[in-house]
């Protein structure tokens, strides 16, 4: 169970749910953007670059925080999804198609349910990788 308050999980080998991924990466983008208003706010620049993308940096921040497989494909997907076709695709659908050579998908769909299984599976339809 993850523990919002400590920003901690309870237990470290708890697999982190495609919710909770998202939630990490999205708080890294607030952050972010936050700064740059920051910034701005004081006159100290804060205007955006033309190729900077807020999931860039959200991206970096927690890019080897995911051990499990399953964690991976969610992070590369989600990657994908926030930066709305904006960016270049080939890194994390290069990653995918890495982690998917050595693990099914199928099977580690397996392990999800519920409300956590539909999003995930609309998302890699979505992305077309289902």
């Amino acid at each position: 169970m993850y523990d919002f308050e400590n920003d901690r999980f309870s237990d470290e080998d708890e697999r982190r749910t495609y919710k909770i991924i998202r939630w990490w990466l999205l708080d890294c983008y607030y952050t972010y953007c936050r700064s740059h208003l920051h910034a701005r706010k004081l006159g100290k620049g804060g205007g955006w670059a033309p190729d900077e993308h807020e999931i860039g940096y959200a991206y970096e921040q927690c890019e080897d925080s995911f051990r499990l497989p399953i964690e991976q494909v969610m992070f590369e997907v989600l990657a994908l999804v926030l930066s709305g076709g904006r960016g270049s695709e080939e890194y994390p659908r290069a990653k995918i198609a890495t982690i998917l050579a050595k693990h099914d998908l199928g099977e580690m769909l397996a392990t999800l349910q519920g409300e956590e299984l539909r999003e995930f599976t609309h998302d890699l339809k979505l992305l077309g990788l289902m």
